[in-house]
């Protein structure tokens, strides 16, 4: 028997050039998550896909295994009574467990279904991108978009049929079978566009976890026409990756995540500022520098506001709780549009300067208690 994990090893290697916009891997380690499924609480309401009860579903299974390089054995497929288009992923210890509902199978034929399948297995392959975030905040909703782009890739790979990948696209937006849909990529891709001009459309979906459906059928046929794709499916040719994911990348900042990063670096800009004040009001003083990190740009206006209403604008005995309370407040709107941001972000000031080290770890052991932390989760 094949050793399953230098299997998945061979499979991530050969899918690696395919992916879309990984996280950095600090910001990966705070956000990742995947949800862990045990076999014994599904068998008992779902029915496990097997060639003898499910062979259909199997056929389905077993395509998009092969053609992914992914070993079947160390994968269980349940099928969910469910009457909502859905499919979702985890994990059982070392096996991936796919959970499929019913709806979406009655509604998809065989190569919609290995797409499916490919997709939901993406998030046991690329954990890195598993970033869920059950707040829905900004931040977590824009890296879970991005993650979604490179799940609809490998359920590209697993299917090996560009317009099966879309036509589930069509399945997932319509709720309906092949008897009343016409496979018409140019057509979703037009709707797509017309829904993409309203001037609401960004801020409508910041909340968003995946990307509209015609954006994702737009971005599939661009993918499918890359050297990455063709590399992985064993064919050569195709415009390069870094180009396609340009042109996504720039459609997608464009309509949704220009917006997103502006609110975020919004927060952080007025964190900066009261998180000097506060240590200027324990007497210690940060350089601007200090505070300018990843998206915060600590604007000096901002930094100087800060400063005034904490420094001169207060008692002097109140000074150190004004502080206290401001940063607090800054911490809890940060933390609620980007925890993982925010804390990368204290963390690269600590890093930055030594003596706010201990008044962190002060300031976390407080915050804890209304569901903020401050300080990142050891590695490990």
């Amino acid at each position: 028997m094949s050793d399953p994990s230098a299997t998945l090893t061979d499979c991530r290697r050969r899918l690696a050039p395919c992916l879309f916009r990984i996280p950095e891997p600090e910001l990966s380690r705070q956000l990742s998550a995947e949800a862990t499924l045990r076999d014994g609480s599904l068998s008992s309401h779902m029915l496990r896909v097997t060639a003898q009860l499910v062979p259909s579903v199997e056929n389905s299974v077993l395509q998009a295994c092969q053609n992914l390089g992914f070993p079947r054995d160390i994968l269980d497929v349940y099928v969910k009574p469910n009457h909502d288009i859905g499919a979702f992923s985890g994990r059982d210890g070392s096996r991936a467990v796919v959970l499929i509902n019913s709806l979406m199978v009655e509604i998809s034929d065989q190569d919609e279904l290995a797409y499916v399948i490919g997709h939901e297995l993406g998030h046991f392959l690329v954990p890195e991108a598993n970033l869920t975030d059950p707040r829905r905040s900004i931040e977590g909703c824009m890296l879970s978009r991005n993650s979604e782009f490179t799940m609809d890739r490998i359920g590209l790979i697993a299917c090996r049929k560009v317009d099966k990948a879309v036509s589930a696209k069509l399945k997932l937006l319509s709720g309906l079978t092949s008897q009343h849909l016409r496979m018409d990529a140019n057509a979703l891709v037009a709707q797509w566009r017309e829904v993409a001009q309203s001037p609401d459309f960004g801020k409508s979906h910041l909340h968003a976890t995946h990307p509209p459906p015609g954006f994702r059928a737009k971005a599939l046929i661009q993918f499918f026409g890359s050297d990455a794709y063709a590399a992985a499916t064993g064919l050569t040719g195709g415009e390069p990756i870094a180009q396609v994911n340009e042109a996504i990348g720039a459609e997608l900042d464009r309509l949704i995540d220009d917006q997103a990063r502006l609110l975020i670096a919004d927060k952080l800009n007025k964190l900066s500022g009261w998180l000097c004040a506060f240590v200027a009001s324990r007497g210690i003083k940060l350089r601007l520098a200090d505070l300018r990190h990843g998206l915060c740009k600590a604007p000096s206006d901002i930094v100087e506001k800060c400063l005034t209403i904490v420094l001169q604008d207060t008692p002097e005995a109140s000074r150190g709780k004004v502080g206290n309370d401001k940063l607090i407040a800054a911490l809890q709107d940060a933390c609620q549009l980007a925890p993982g941001h925010t804390r990368m972000y204290l963390q690269s000031v600590a890093n930055a300067s030594a003596e706010l080290g201990p008044l962190l770890q002060q300031l976390d052991g407080m915050t804890r208690q209304q569901g903020i932390v401050v300080l990142p989760p050891p590695a490990g």
